[in-house]
């Protein structure tokens, strides 16, 4: 059966729609800038209509108070007791735990984010990277800032990580009675 020069019409606009279209769906994924986190862009129809967008909060909250009572020397399970569970626990990086916390305004598309990373040694903590981090109360009136597109009220910010090198507390026995490398029923 021979084919028709209308029949190869109709295949070359076939062909061309479906490349056209498989094109569409492959850059669709691209983005231009980089930005992880971009405000929403508003355009007529949600300027006209205002759609209900909630506030998102995701990750783990360290206040203030909470990283004064870590400091380098402490094991994981205390760190784990005081900071809870980490958001981020790499398997390539056994040794660093990531506490990472985002806020996102819903009606304005502001974004808030903070990261705490811990480093450890085996099993003990050796250092702590953190920005200024603002106590419970600190963080709900940058959170009502937020929400009504104002700048947060921050009494000067400490600059640099926040730790608190709290002396260690003396163990009140200091070993006496218990034998080196044993328990107390060892010593009877």
């Amino acid at each position: 059966m021979p084919i028709c020069s209308k029949n190869v019409s109709r295949i070359k606009l076939v062909t061309s729609l479906m490349a056209g279209a498989i094109s569409l769906m492959a850059l669709s994924g691209c983005s231009v800038g980089g930005s992880q986190h971009t405000p929403i862009e508003y355009n007529i129809v949600t300027k006209i209509f205002n759609p209900y967008r909630p506030d998102i909060v995701q990750g783990n909250f360290i206040s203030k108070e909470q990283l004064e009572t870590v400091r380098p020397g402490m094991y994981k399970e205390q760190v784990r007791q005081a900071l809870g569970t980490p958001l981020l626990n790499d398997m390539l990086h056994p040794e660093r735990w990531d506490y990472v916390f985002v806020y996102r305004a819903g009606n304005t598309g502001k974004v808030d984010e903070r990261k705490v990373i811990l480093y450890f040694d085996g099993l003990v903590l050796k250092k702590i990277d953190a920005p200024p981090l603002p106590t419970e109360q600190g963080l709900v009136d940058e959170i009502d800032a937020l929400r009504n597109n104002k700048k947060p009220d921050i009494p000067n910010p400490v600059v640099g990580p926040v730790i608190n090198m709290a002396p260690t507390v003396p163990n009140p026995t200091s070993g006496v009675g218990i034998p080196q490398g044993g328990n107390r029923e060892d010593a009877q």
